[in-house]
């Protein structure tokens, strides 16, 4: 790409640490007339994506992974090595020096995340993952031209957007809750005891009919998310009892007094539906 135009990076008004930068791909032709980047259509569809999530415009430093525009818009022709070395290859160091000042990321595109982290990952696949990157925070989304070709797509291009924000500003952190598989009834019984002010409870069933469908297993959580309970009624196989008969009789009681009590809250996936129905003929009629 020698010769051809530079794109340089358009600078926030007030540069500092706790700028956001928006990494792309490389400059369009609109990119390249104006020697500005992201001001195309793609651009238009990254403005008002950020615009939708509260992420000012003017405060962005907006780059891409390279600065030229590859001919005919043909960058996965380059990308290959077709007509030399791959111009990703070539940018990596102006690339890293540009960056260096900065700890918030966004990348928009398969190229800029595989240029900063070296994944071989699909973009989709990716998307919206939080990751660390020497010491930056750095969020992975799909590049707004594709949001133009896949309109569908938008609600979710925006949704990433929203969600870096989100790990920026350190409100993602997220710990798996302690899973307390199989509780015998006391277990039960204890773990019911703590409080909550809304329990959260899902069911796996066979396929059949909710009136008489078996069901494999019943799932309670807490409402803040820190403990499960999974309690496992039947095996696959639809024949064998994972819980003693001894003890099996205690556990239907507990459960039928957890869904007949009006002062436990309950929420769940299908509360008003299947689920519900599968529970009141079995434990809260």
């Amino acid at each position: 790409l020698a010769g051809r135009r530079v794109v340089p990076p358009r600078l926030p008004r007030v540069p500092s640490a706790d700028t956001v930068v928006i990494v792309g791909e490389a400059p369009g032709e609109t990119e390249e007339r104006q020697a500005t980047p992201f001001v195309g259509d793609s651009g238009i569809e990254l403005h008002a994506g950020t615009d939708a999530v509260g992420l000012a415009w003017s405060g962005l430093h907006l780059t891409n992974t390279i600065l030229c525009r590859p001919p005919n818009n043909k960058l996965d022709v380059y990308l290959r090595g077709l007509n030399g070395p791959s111009p990703v290859t070539c940018c990596a160091p102006r690339l890293e020096r540009e960056l260096r000042p900065y700890r918030k990321i966004i990348t928009v595109g398969a190229t800029s995340l595989q240029a900063l982290t070296g994944t071989r990952s699909t973009i989709t696949a990716v998307r919206g993952s939080a990751m660390e990157l020497d010491g930056k925070k750095l969020l992975p989304t799909i590049h707004p031209a594709f949001v133009l070709r896949q309109p569908r797509w938008r609600r979710w291009f925006r949704f990433d957007l929203a969600r870096a924000l989100r790990w920026f500003a350190g409100n993602l952190d997220w710990a798996p809750p302690k899973i307390h598989r199989q509780p015998s009834p006391e277990q039960l019984r204890v773990f019911l005891a703590r409080p909550s002010k809304v329990w959260a409870w899902d069911l796996e069933t066979e396929w059949r009919g909710a009136l008489d469908a078996r069901i494999y297993c019943c799932g309670i959580g807490t409402a803040d998310g820190s403990r499960v309970a999974m309690v496992h009624l039947l095996s696959i196989d639809g024949q064998t009892l994972l819980y003693k008969r001894s003890d099996l009789g205690e556990i239907h009681r507990i459960l039928a007094e957890f869904w007949q009590s009006p002062t436990w809250v309950k929420l769940g996936q299908n509360s008003i539906a299947f689920d519900a129905a599968t529970v009141r003929a079995r434990w809260a009629p």
